[in-house]
């Protein structure tokens, strides 16, 4: 499987895995900081979670749609 930073565009079923193999591969103490924020605020956030943040096949992916009317 292609790994990409873009989690926002997989599959939910497909984030957690995807971000697994990329944080295992980010060995360095500046990605080791990025990947602690990551995880903290994209995966364990109360209210943000992939379920919530994926854009998997979804017309509008950003809110500029929402900010121009």
């Amino acid at each position: 499987m292609r790994q990409s930073m873009a989690l926002s565009y997989l599959l939910v079923a497909h984030i957690r895995e995807t971000f697994a193999a990329l944080r295992d591969r980010a060995n360095t103490p500046q990605l080791d900081a990025l990947v602690t924020y990551m995880v903290r605020q994209w995966f364990q956030h109360v209210l943000f979670n992939p379920e919530h943040w994926s854009i998997f096949r979804r017309s509008e992916r950003t809110n500029n749609d929402v900010e121009g009317k």
